[in-house]
């Protein structure tokens, strides 16, 4: 957790508290000098929390992570009690903070090109695979008006060079965070006729 720009609140006795932390090493947050996020609600019920904060993108506080374009490594930790404790509830996300949601994909409109590939998986506990397409040919011009990557993860540097040597051209690459690229209705990529 350290570097971390942390948010704890919840609802007791039915009164939301909320304040800004930091992490610093391996142990239990430390409150910031200077409160930069503010508790907009709060609300809860049998099963949920829901705490709605807000806080400007750059708060020129070296206890806090900037918000910006990149992705982000976002952590969580839920608990049933109001104690501030070891979660086993935890977990991690990386995400683009800022990115806009897709555009929703109007399929009935657009002919969709799927790629399937089956693989023997070996039995390891993590297997990364990586690959790259070449497009179909089309008698007419087409346009690609979308991406949606399932998520699997390309890291190992020698198939990414394998890769790289034989592309001649990248339309597209995801990361992970990465949402499904979705153009506006007026905007294509144009594959081509034979």
């Amino acid at each position: 957790m350290k570097g971390a720009d942390i948010i704890i609140g919840g609802i007791q006795h039915g009164k939301p508290y909320f304040a800004d932390y930091h992490a610093i090493g391996k142990q239990a947050p430390i409150v910031d000098a200077r409160q930069d996020w503010a508790l907009l609600s709060a609300s809860e019920n049998e099963t949920h929390t829901t705490l709605k904060v807000t806080r400007v993108f750059n708060t020129c506080d070296n206890e806090d992570v900037s918000i910006n374009n990149d992705t982000t490594k976002i952590i969580w930790a839920i608990g049933n009690s109001d104690n501030i404790l070891y979660h086993q509830r935890r977990g991690a996300a990386s995400v683009n903070i800022l990115d806009a949601p897709a555009s929703e994909w109007n399929s009935t409109e657009s002919d969709e090109w799927h790629i399937d590939v089956k693989m023997e998986l070996p039995s390891e506990d993590t297997v990364y695979w990586c690959t790259a397409h070449k497009s179909p040919r089309f008698d007419v011009k087409r346009h690609i008006v979308g991406f949606r990557t399932h998520g699997d993860h390309c890291y190992k540097p020698n198939d990414m060079f394998k890769m790289q040597r034989t592309c001649k051209k990248y339309l597209y690459a995801w990361a992970i965070g990465g949402d499904p690229l979705i153009l506006p209705e007026n905007i294509g990529i144009p594959i081509n006729a034979l």
